[in-house]
């Protein structure tokens, strides 16, 4: 069990850190001063996704969704530079969640009084 240590190092789980930065990269690439190309290619991954097929859009789409606390990934045409932000915090609050219902069900870790 890993749990208390993150809480007291500050971390979050690694899973949670790469989602993190997978969202910050997709709002880089929505955000209308991105280059053609880049913007490009996420909308050909995300095509991909509409169609079944494996990519980049899928994967996030998949790890998002398989995480203890799931976070739904909106449509591309849906998303923003600050939605990304959003969902961001929206997967550290889940990792912070995941966190505490592993240190609930221990049995060894326990909480001090007034946390």
């Amino acid at each position: 069990m890993r749990a208390p240590l993150f809480i007291e190092l500050g971390l979050i789980p690694l899973a949670y850190r790469r989602v993190i930065l997978a969202l910050r990269y997709v709002g880089y690439l929505v955000n209308p001063k991105t280059s053609e190309w880049a913007r490009a290619a996420l909308e050909d991954s995300y095509d991909l996704y509409l169609n079944g097929q494996q990519g980049y859009w899928m994967d996030l789409t998949l790890v998002m969704s398989n995480l203890r606390c799931p976070v739904v990934l909106p449509a591309l045409t849906d998303l923003t530079s600050e939605k990304c932000v959003a969902l961001g915090k929206e997967v550290y609050t889940a990792a912070l969640k995941h966190l505490d219902a592993e240190i609930n069900a221990s049995t060894r870790a326990r909480r001090s009084p007034g946390c």
